[in-house]
C-alpha cells in the first residue's frame, strides 16, 4: 500500500525479499508499479549488496506477541549493516529504536509514507540514524561484545559463589 502512495517520479524503490505465503499475491496487486521488487529468497551476500544502496531496512510484521517480546535476525542484520530502521511491531525493538535513535515508527501505508519522505527530505537524519544503528549493533548486538560481557558476568558470579561456599 504504501508502495502505491509514491508515484512515478519519486526515488523511493521498494525490494521485498524473501518467498512467504503473501509473496505472490502482493506481486500481482503490485504488478503495473515500477517501484517495487521482488527478488525472492537473497543471501547474506546478496542482502549486504541491496543495503550498500539503501537508504532503510524496512520491519513489516503483523502485531502479533510472538514479535512483540522478541527480536527477528532481520533486525540485527539491518544494525549490523548500519540502516536505518523503518519499524511497525510493538516490542522490544520499539525500545531500541526509540531509545538509540536509529530508525522511525510507522502504523499504516500513510505513516510509512511519512516516515520515508522525512528520511528522504533530510539527508543528515538519515546519516545519524544510519551511524546510530551501526552503533547500536557495535554496543548491544556484536558477538565479540556480547559474549565478552556474558563471560564477564560468569565471572563475576562465579566468584560471587566461591565466596560464599568459602565462609
Amino acid at each position: 500500500e504504501a508502495s502505491q502512495l509514491f508515484d512515478s517520479s519519486s526515488r523511493v524503490k521498494f525490494v521485498v525479499c524473501g518467498v512467504g505465503e503473501k509473496r505472490e499475491a502482493y506481486v500481482k496487486a503490485t504488478a503495473s508499479q515500477k517501484n517495487i521488487l521482488f527478488p525472492g529468497w537473497v543471501n547474506q551476500r546478496e542482502i549486504s549488496a541491496l543495503c550498500s544502496i539503501s537508504s532503510a531496512g524496512l520491519m513489516a510484521y503483523r502485531p502479533a506477541k510472538n514479535y512483540e517480546m522478541s527480536m527477528p535476525n532481520k533486525f540485527g542484520e539491518y544494525l549490523a549493516l548500519g540502516q536505518a530502521i523503518l519499524l511497525q511491531p510493538r516490542g522490544i525493538m520499539v525500545d531500541y529504536v526509540q531509545k538509540e535513535g536509529c530508525g522511525l515508527m510507522y502504523h499504516d501505508a500513510d505513516t510509512l509514507k511519512r516516515a520515508i519522505d522525512k528520511m528522504e527530505s533530510d539527508p543528515q537524519l538519515l546519516r545519524s540514524m544510519k551511524s546510530r544503528a551501526r552503533a547500536l549493533y557495535e554496543k548491544e548486538f556484536c558477538a565479540e561484545t556480547v559474549y565478552r560481557e556474558e563471560a564477564d558476568y560468569v565471572e563475576l558470579n562465579s566468584r560471587k559463589k566461591m565466596h560464599i561456599h568459602e565462609v
